[in-house]
């Protein structure tokens, strides 16, 4: 017999359903979200547990912000619970938002929501856990971080060019330069005046950005030691210390997912089949789901090993010339879902990569 423990979390309470495997509602009960609270809660669903003689547990949460991370971490690392086999789920809110229009005329309360959670896990097919260990989590931190540094960097840098260019559109076609390397930042902000560029000789401005471009933002270090499967993702040509570092944060333990089709739905590299009688759709759409932090690692390292592995590359330039339109995205997530197969098959064999044919040397 399973009990399912249906959590809704908000900053300040827990509001918990407890569930059998009939769908009969067995107790509800609120609780503060802090330590003292989520103590009680593990207490009643240890009293419950007993009670009914369960075989196995399965919470749920909701990833709501950073209010679910801890109430999470602390009932999947409770020894009382372990013992009686609990598995925690932290559900993506899409999930339980469409598997609550099956309930038209239910009313929306934090309670029925804990309700509607703990029915979800009751159907099953939840079959990925949340990343827990402690290695795995602090690599998270880091890396998403990047994730989103590098998309404020890219925001911001538009809205520069748009300004660089009201001043000297013809920059970019008369130096061959980085518009964002060290030398022209110096020169826009230390070195020269606006009507100093202006007046400068082309082959003069030339010959300073050779001088002053020799310098390179190193690349950033993670600290991978320690973590099972780095040496594994490290061996593609391509994926460096960033790339790896990224996938592994949010992969986790690989032995989470049941295969690699499981790791590519856990990543929203899926695509929906739509056919109906005899009609079969040729072009399908992505699945908007997903966890778009693996996503952006597995397209990213993707992106950096089909310019250096002979065989992914050959697969880019197939995908990207079957299609008139769109042809770098499309072919660009093609490839990343090809390098989940990789990518789960040396997580699980903690083997090395071994290309087929010869590749470059290569570095994030």
């Amino acid at each position: 017999m399973k009990l399912f423990v249906g959590i809704d979390v908000s900053s300040q309470e827990l509001e918990a359903c407890f569930m059998n495997a009939d769908g009969d509602k067995l107790e509800t009960l609120t609780v503060k979200n802090n330590l003292n609270g989520a103590s009680h809660l593990r207490d009643q669903i240890v009293a419950a547990a007993n009670k009914l003689a369960v075989t196995e547990i399965h919470i749920g949460l909701e990833a709501t912000s950073v209010y679910s991370w801890h109430p999470a971490m602390y009932l999947h690392q409770d020894p009382a619970l372990r013992e009686r086999k609990a598995k925690v789920f932290t559900l993506n809110p899409k999930l339980i938002s469409k598997f609550r229009e099956a309930y038209a005329d239910m009313d929306k309360t934090d309670r029925l929501d804990a309700w509607v959670i703990a029915d979800r896990l009751r159907f099953g097919r939840l079959t990925t856990t949340i990343v827990m260990q402690e290695q795995y989590v602090a690599l998270q931190r880091l890396t998403r971080m990047r994730f989103h540094l590098v998309h404020n960097l890219a925001r911001e840098k538009q809205y520069f060019l748009q300004n660089l260019f009201y001043k000297c559109n013809a920059f970019t076609t008369e130096v061959d330069s980085s518009v964002f390397g060290h030398a022209l930042m110096e020169m826009l902000s230390e070195k020269f005046s606006l009507d100093d560029i202006a007046e400068m000789d082309v082959a003069d401005l030339a010959d300073y950005l050779r001088d002053k471009g020799r310098n390179r933002f190193p690349d950033p270090e993670r600290v991978l030691d320690g973590i099972q499967g780095a040496q594994c993702l490290l061996s593609v040509p391509g994926i460096g210390k960033v790339y790896a570092a990224g996938l592994l944060g949010e992969l986790g333990d690989i032995e989470r997912f049941k295969d690699q089709a499981a790791v590519a739905k856990y990543a929203g590299l899926t695509w929906r089949r739509h056919q109906s009688g005899v009609f079969e759709a040729e072009d399908t759409a992505r699945i908007k789901s997903g966890n778009r932090f693996l996503r952006y690692y597995l397209v990213e390292a993707a992106n950096s090993v089909r310019m250096r592995d002979e065989e992914f590359g050959e697969y880019y330039r197939k995908k990207y010339h079957e299609v008139p339109k769109n042809q770098h995205k499309r072919a660009l997530v093609l490839t990343a879902r090809k390098l989940v197969r990789l990518v789960d098959v040396l997580l699980r064999s903690g083997q090395l990569y071994t290309p087929r044919r010869k590749v470059n040397s290569a570095k994030d």
